[in-house]
């Protein structure tokens, strides 16, 4: 019954916003002339360089552009919508989208398509709490394990029931029914998972969050999992400065359609510990992010709904975890200049990761290093710019020596 409702949800959404658009239902005028619509496009050139994959190099121009309209609420209702669109823009660039069939080059996950990237209802009718039936972006925390993956030209989305509550002070209390999720490369995976996350601000401290994300597909090609963790993230002022620190663990073990065989019967660990310092437009930091692996039973810790770019290097060679784990030691620098001087809104990081296998046992245990560089610049509210580079140097026969670059033009109105 569930399934349908979610399914039907978005239909509904977009048919009430055609129809009032339409003038058919008079008492939503108003909400549609307080509506709000929205526009931006995503122009990208990748480049991606991996010597000796036994591939050419792939190089992608691309564009996407999305249009929204959210309307204003009415009688506790709020519909939302969003289509997008990636489309090449042809300059003599040739690459794996993983849809076009060009297998001789190597990958960039950007395929071409159209699709409704949103549509939603929420409802405000009960106090401190909203309900969003429909398809949706998903984030919690910093995206660790849920996210929109917000990188990739096609962004991954929910179609779910999520309810959010802040009934009590400082707490945020989330839960969400996905009844499917679609990813970057324009695939479908069916499931019926609970994803559950309380928050809540301590003063002083900082934010702390306990979650647990049960995930469990349709298809048996796909793993079920459950993880359970806990995060705390926060600073404190040292005169004119910061200091900044993040502590996180997580816990993941076989949940639902996994047999008690050995290889499923298994517990996995997650740790992060980051400190760092802020001041004066300068953000140093320093991380250990620990992914535990299980070579005798096949298995690793995975996170297989998070924003994966985000971590463990640009490269995205660690995506899925090997099984002999994941270690990464990492350190960044990020410097934002002042908005007093000509170069206002330019902002610079750097990243260093050294990736090694957490388990001892593991052969060629350091898989290798790798720096990313991003040069940003927010020209206006409109338009801003980027450029970013990944550079991996392999340590072990599992990976290759992988470059990747990136040049981004964002407009939004």
């Amino acid at each position: 019954m569930l399934k349908r409702v979610l399914l039907y949800s978005s239909l509904v959404s977009v048919a009430t916003i055609s129809t009032a658009l339409s003038g058919e239902y008079n008492t939503l005028s108003d909400a549609i002339k307080n509506g709000k619509a929205s526009f931006d496009m995503r122009y990208r050139y990748e480049r991606v360089d991996i010597p000796d994959s036994g591939k050419h190099d792939a190089k992608a121009s691309t564009l996407r552009t999305r249009l929204k309209y959210q309307t204003a609420k009415y009688n506790d209702l709020q519909g939302n919508i969003q289509f997008e669109n990636v489309s090449v823009i042809d300059i003599g660039g040739e690459y794996n989208s993983t849809l076009n069939g060009e297998t001789s080059y190597d990958t960039i996950a950007d395929p071409e398509g159209t699709e409704l990237n949103m549509a939603n209802i929420v409802y405000y009718g009960i106090k401190d709490t909203e309900i969003k039936l429909g398809r949706q972006f998903i984030n919690f925390d910093n995206q660790r394990f849920v996210g929109e993956v917000g990188f990739r030209q096609n962004n991954q989305t929910f179609d779910a029931a999520t309810l959010t509550n802040k009934s009590l002070k400082h707490t945020n209390l989330t839960y969400s029914f996905v009844r499917n999720v679609n990813t970057v490369k324009r695939a479908s995976d069916a499931m019926e998972s609970h994803l559950i996350n309380l928050s809540h601000d301590c003063p002083k401290i900082g934010k702390l969050s306990v979650y647990d994300y049960l995930l469990d597909y349709d298809s048996l090609a796909k793993d079920d999992s459950q993880t359970y963790g806990i995060r705390l993230t926060g600073n404190t002022k040292l005169k004119k400065a910061k200091l900044l620190y993040t502590l996180e663990a997580a816990e993941q073990v076989d949940y639902k359609d996994e047999t008690n065989d050995m290889n499923n019967n298994y517990s996995l660990s997650y740790s992060l510990l980051e400190l760092g310092a802020s001041g004066y437009g300068l953000t140093v930091k320093a991380g250990m992010e620990s992914l535990e692996g299980d070579t005798n039973r096949s298995r690793s810790f995975q996170t297989p709904l998070a924003t994966g770019h985000k971590f463990n290097g640009w490269a995205d060679l660690f995506l899925t975890t090997p099984t002999g784990g994941l270690d990464d030691n990492y350190i960044v620098a990020s410097y934002q200049f002042n908005n007093s001087t000509m170069l206002s809104g330019l902002k610079a990081k750097v990243i260093y990761h050294r990736f090694s296998a957490e388990q001892e046992s593991v052969n060629s245990k350091l898989y290798g290093t790798e720096t990313d560089f991003v040069i940003s610049k927010q020209i206006n509210k409109n338009y801003a710019i980027s450029f970013i580079s990944a550079d991996f140097d392999t340590d072990s026969s599992s990976y290759n020596d992988t470059r990747k670059y990136w040049a981004t033009l964002n407009i939004k109105f």
